[in-house]
């Protein structure tokens, strides 16, 4: 029984996770669509960057991010979340506040959270006409994984 419900648990974690990242963050298409939007114009609810020794900053000085400026920020992005991965377990990734432009999936790997932080909300931008996601079969922009 209580592997089954454990289990059960498991399953939802990934689901849980996105209210986390998206408390912090949001998310939307350039253009005439939007994919997923929260009031990207509201303050962040961490206003100043949290000091934490085991956490990966997503700046310019430790990847090459291009935070509201054109430019392809999802190698970046996507090696912050991988660093975490490769450190232990459970981890942060801390994101300023900025545009970053997104142009493929995503990969968010168990245990792992996306953290936005500044006066503003940090926006994920799918790019318009972004190949891969233009085609009437469905892809993930962020795809919640169990393991790397």
């Amino acid at each position: 029984m209580f592997s089954r419900i454990l289990k059960y648990r498991l399953r939802i974690l990934p689901a849980l996770l996105i209210v986390s990242i998206f408390s912090a963050c949001s998310l939307h298409a350039s253009g005439n669509i939007k994919v997923f939007s929260v009031n990207t114009e509201g303050e962040s609810f961490y206003s100043t960057r949290l000091q934490d020794e085991k956490a990966v900053y997503l700046t310019p000085e430790n990847f090459s991010v291009t935070p509201g400026k054109e430019g392809d920020d999802t190698g970046a992005l996507q090696a912050a979340i991988d660093e975490v991965a490769e450190k232990s377990i459970f981890g942060i990734v801390m994101i300023p506040e900025g545009e970053y432009q997104i142009t493929k999936t995503v990969y968010v790997w168990k245990g792992i959270r996306l953290i936005g932080y500044g006066k503003h909300r940090p926006v994920f931008v799918l790019g318009k006409n972004t190949p891969g996601f233009q085609e009437k079969e469905s892809k993930y922009l962020v795809y919640f994984a169990s393991n790397k």
